[in-house]
């Protein structure tokens, strides 16, 4: 045979004759591989899909041609055969030419063969997915080739990896079925093939996706909340196949040409801000500048009307962060205002690090980020508070160095109580010397076992938790540091483990009875401590505890500090757990005190708590063999540099916050009802819900706390206010017994020593000795941070021999600890005749009083830094009341003696009489307008720039009102009904409607109150408010 009649296969290299015998024959030629090979692949191929022997070949031959003897079926008769098919048989195999509507286009050929499978699963609930298609060379037809969804072969093999969590839900119930379905589209043709195999009666894939009439109303209802918006489908679809997760989902695509402005989320977010900063409303934000650092991103932004308003009376700011609030993984940042017991937002930071962040990187945007309020938004805190991160200790301390700055306490509980339940780490390095000292008595040898260089240590721990008493003598405490005395010891008796020096006692000694109590940590044996009081913290400190006394034998590294290393004596215990509770009950007292507070000795200052503090603690560790836990103790809580930064003594001011809850809780409320529905959203995402959602409701909140809202009606307390009545009713059903406590009610303390522990700082004594108050009295009262931490008119003794006179009245306000809180309302006859015109005009310009003040002050400080101008307000009709300049050092010395209460070492008080004209530098760093923040107070009618104003906003509303009724006169002949029940049963309609029919019964001559309704229901006022100052329109 001649060579150029053979070819050999590129399959099994034989040299075969090129014939279509032995090739396939195309148009271009012959196939490469002879038939014998292409077999044994295909054979292969089936036998590893298992389908060899079923196999018919007929069934991947979808030639028109071949079953053109068939009939031509309607979809619906094709469905129709398929489900009797499916009924009588678990093994469906059939084909069948089916009419469609004549395809264009290959997009329009790939959709008919969609609706195809899309009629096949509405018929047999069996969903087949898209898999390939195969475009035909001979004539202009393409296959699509579908396999079911719950084909055991077809499924994704899952991801292989490490750290991959442990889902909630299951994987799809998938079964051998070998489904597939493929449909053969003509172009131009009315008739399409379909051929469809199915193997077993298995479950149906249920259909969860949302229909279209759902899609519809979504759209058309965007500004419901997803629980609202879930109430109103389930009126649609009672019983959905598709998850309130899906609806969420919606929404949000619905709702993101609100918050999307970019593809990328960051520069997204930066345009949103940008906008809001010139947008008219409520409030605006203000974009913060921060620096380019290296593996960092971050964006923050302020809200400048918000800190015009409520700056000045902020004294605490608190700043935590949350994470796992969007899926770029941002830490986000939170700056709260305390405002009278209540949180109110400032700004936020968000921050993204990667592998490349250098080190400092988080403090510097933190130190930035606070800068910006000190110097823009001029705050003056004399409280900061944080949790124990360094990054935003460091920040704020160099931010506001004259600010008392105050670790959480909870946080600081719960960092000790997961560490002393932690049982294999040693503490790190323990400075012995540097205790020394500063406390000679601490022993040399008394160092945890790692640092001790003694032969043979002592290492005994006591094994059981044993009381910690506190003893006195002649009314004299005996637990203090050692001083030196002139009498020799006589004789040293050892008593349950505890050593007593006894020495002579003095003559002057009383040898009767001692009325005072034997106390154990705090606590006293008498009736008059509770020991089930909720607002006590040491009752908190024990739930705590109780809730949750897990030990672990070592955590990760990140949870210690560098040097707190993990023992290799499998023996080595850190704390043993019958010392753990005590340690925190212990812990909690030294937290909780404060020089405001009497003791049963009398007043401490800062000094002695502190001294007190270490030896109370440093004994207790001593004398368990808890060498240790007092290596902790003193180098990560009780040494002088970390004492001041946790310790409430070490301020002359007594906080109102003594923990980040107002920052939690506000966590807790975004998580909760603004992304509970919204999985992890978009950064931009997030940004437009702090924006437009989260800080209204906290802004509409704070605008409560001004004394001239709502004016004349009752106003319901604060949340402060509430806790405080409730704690005083409460104390006030407890008994009292005859003990001879002290009560001092015009400085409002007592020396019991409960109120350090109390939320509120009272105690039942205090309350007895005052009685019921008048109800006033529970909306005035407001907790200053010096003593008396109470002053009011209301709160006098019973007792007659009490001096009423050292009491203010309610009227003169609180203000001596920088809060510029001036009770306005308490005087209700000056309500009348006008009075309350003069109250409000009053109000605000002591609002811009203080913002010139304060530009002035910080002017004149540049020019003269050694004048002491400290600000001043002065109420309308009473006496002038300064505030305490805090731009002036006041560091706390812990070891200076003297009582806090000694004004004459307070920083210095100067009255200013509020300026005739205001300049207003602040509104000029914002950008903003005067207008804009604090609109002046005028109620004649001859503001002509306010008529303009609302002229213009009438015209829009008038023209919105007509492109209104446009829209319903067009949709109205299309009958959709469940556009048309929304619209006709909307608040919209029945407020237009109720408008019309007001103003026309008033053009009738119908008998229409023209003034404010005062007593009647919502339609009578709404009425009011339609017809009050209408002029009839003529002819009418």
């Amino acid at each position: 045979m001649d060579p150029a009649e053979l070819r050999k296969c590129g399959k099994c290299k034989r040299s075969k004759p090129l014939v279509s015998t032995e090739f396939t024959q195309t148009r271009d030629g012959f196939y490469k591989t002879c038939l014998d090979c292409i077999t044994k692949i295909q054979e292969k191929k089936l036998q590893n899909k298992g389908d060899k022997e079923n196999h018919d070949p007929h069934d991947t031959d979808d030639s028109i041609d071949d079953l053109h003897d068939l009939s031509v079926l309607d979809l619906s008769d094709f469905q129709e055969s398929i489900i009797s098919a499916s009924e009588s048989e678990d093994v469906i195999s059939l084909a069948a030419r089916v009419r469609v509507s004549p395809p264009e286009s290959e997009k329009e050929m790939r959709k008919t063969a969609d609706e195809v499978a899309e009629g096949i699963w509405e018929s047999m609930k069996y969903r087949f997915t898209y898999q390939s298609s195969y475009s035909h060379k001979r004539f202009p037809a393409t296959r699509y080739m579908y396999n079911c969804a719950q084909s055991k072969s077809r499924q994704h093999k899952p991801k292989k990896g490490k750290g991959l969590m442990e889902r909630d839900k299951y994987q799809l119930d998938t079964f051998p079925c070998s489904g597939w379905l493929h449909i053969t589209v003509t172009l131009g043709d009315s008739v399409a093939l379909v051929k469809f195999k199915h193997e077993d009666d298995h479950v149906p894939y249920w259909k969860i996706d949302v229909p279209q009439n759902v899609q519809d109303f979504i759209k058309m209802n965007t500004k419901l909340t997803t629980s609202q918006m879930w109430d109103g489908i389930l009126e649609i679809v009672p019983n959905p196949k598709f998850s309130r997760k899906a609806i969420a989902h919606l929404v949000s695509e619905q709702t993101s040409e609100k918050w999307k402005r970019h593809s990328d989320e960051m520069e997204s977010a930066r345009l949103l801000l940008k906008d809001k900063k010139h947008q008219e409303g409520l409030y605006q934000v203000t974009p913060i500048p921060l620096d380019d650092v290296e593996g960092f991103t971050a964006l923050a932004f302020s809200l400048p009307e918000v800190l015009l308003r409520w700056g000045e009376r902020v004294r605490e700011i608190s700043l935590d962060s949350a994470w796992n609030t969007n899926k770029s993984n941002f830490e986000v940042f939170a700056l709260l205002g305390e405002l009278y017991g209540s949180g109110c937002p400032l700004g936020y930071l968000l921050i993204k690090s990667d592998e490349n962040a250098v080190e400092g990187g988080k403090e510097r945007f933190i130190t930035q980020f606070l800068r910006h309020f000190k110097t823009i938004g001029d705050l003056q805190p004399i409280a900061t508070l944080t949790d124990k991160d360094f990054s935003e200790i460091n920040a704020f301390r160099s931010v506001f160095p004259d600010a008392k700055h105050q670790l959480c306490f909870w946080h600081c509980l719960r960092a000790i109580k997961t560490r002393l339940a932690i049982l294999r780490r040693r503490p790190k390095d323990y400075d012995v010397l540097e205790a020394i000292k500063e406390f000679p008595y601490i022993s040399r040898s008394f160092v945890p076992i790692g640092q001790s260089k003694e032969t043979n240590p002592d290492t005994y721990v006591a094994p059981k938790a044993t009381p910690r008493v506190t003893v006195r003598f002649n009314g004299e405490l005996q637990n203090q540091p050692p001083k030196p005395s002139a009498h020799p010891p006589r004789l040293i008796l050892r008593l349950n483990g505890r050593v007593r020096t006894i020495v002579a006692l003095p003559k002057s000694f009383q040898t009767s009875p001692i009325d005072d109590p034997v106390e154990e940590d705090g606590n006293s044996s008498d009736v008059d401590v509770e020991t089930d009081d909720t607002n006590d913290l040491r009752n908190q400190v024990d739930q705590l505890f109780d809730k949750d006394d897990r030990e672990e034998e070592d955590g990760p590294d990140w949870m210690f500090e560098k040097g707190e290393l993990t023992s290799k004596d499998p023996a080595y215990v850190f704390c043993p757990a019958p010392h753990r509770k005590q340690l925190l009950r212990l812990f909690t007292k030294h937290f909780c005190q404060h020089p405001i507070f009497l003791e049963r000795d009398g007043q401490w200052d800062a000094s002695r708590i502190w001294e007190q503090a270490v030896f109370e603690m440093y004994d207790f560790c001593f004398r368990r063999g808890l060498r240790e836990v007092w290596g902790y103790m003193w180098t990560s809580w009780y040494s002088r540099k970390i004492w001041s930064l946790w310790a409430r003594s070490t301020s002359p001011y007594l906080t109102r916050l003594r923990t980040t809850m107002n920052v939690e809780n506000f966590w807790r409320q975004l998580k909760h009802d603004y992304l509970h529905h919204v999985s992890r959203p978009r950064l931009d995402q997030l940004v437009w819900i702090l924006v437009n959602r989260v800080t209204p409701s906290y802004i509409s909140r704070s605008e409560n706390l001004n004394d001239e809202f709502r004016i004349g009606r009752s106003k319901k307390l604060t949340t402060y206010q509430v806790a405080f009545k409730k704690s005083w009713k409460e104390l006030q059903q407890r008994s009292i017994s005859d003990k001879g406590y002290q009560t001092d009610v015009p400085n409002w303390n007592c020396t019991c020593g409960q109120q350090k522990y109390h939320a509120q700082h009272l105690c039942k004594h205090l309350v007895h000795a005052v009685g019921t108050p008048h109800p006033d009295f529970w909306r005035e009262v407001y907790r200053r941070r010096v003593a008396p931490i109470y002053r009011h008119s209301a709160l006098v003794a019973s007792s007659a021999d009490q001096d009423s006179t050292s009491h203010i009245s309610g009227d003169d306000g609180s203000i001596t600890d920088g809060d510029d809180h001036v009770w306005t309302g308490g005087n209700r006859e000056s309500l009348g005749q006008g009075g309350w015109r003069d109250i409000l005009a009053d109000a605000a310009t002591l609002s811009h009083s203080v913002d010139a003040c304060t530009t002035r002050k910080r002017d004149r400080s540049d020019e003269a830094p050694d004048k002491d101008d400290s600000l001043v307000k002065k109420p309308r009709n009473g006496p002038s009341l300064s505030i305490i300049d805090l731009s002036r050092d006041s560091d706390l010395d812990i070891n200076s003696p003297g009582s806090l209460n000694d004004h004459s070492s307070s920083p210095g008080f100067e009255e200013i009489e509020p300026p005739q004209q205001l300049d207003s530098p602040l509104l000029e760093k914002f950008n903003l307008s005067s207008t804009e923040s604090s609109p002046s107070v005028d109620y004649g009618s001859g503001d002509e720039a306010e008529i303009d104003e609302y002229e213009a906003k009438l015209m829009r509303a008038a023209q919105d009102l007509e492109d209104a009724a446009t829209i319903i006169r067009s949709q109205i002949p299309l009958r959709n009904h469940i556009w048309m029940k929304s619209v006709a049963e909307s608040r919209m309609t029945k407020d237009v409607q109720k408008f019309i029919t007001d103003i026309k019964q008033l053009e009738r001559g119908r008998n229409i109150k023209t003034t404010w309704g005062r007593g009647g229901g919502k339609g009578e006022r709404q009425r009011v408010s339609n017809t009050m100052g209408f002029n009839a329109r003529s002819g009418s």
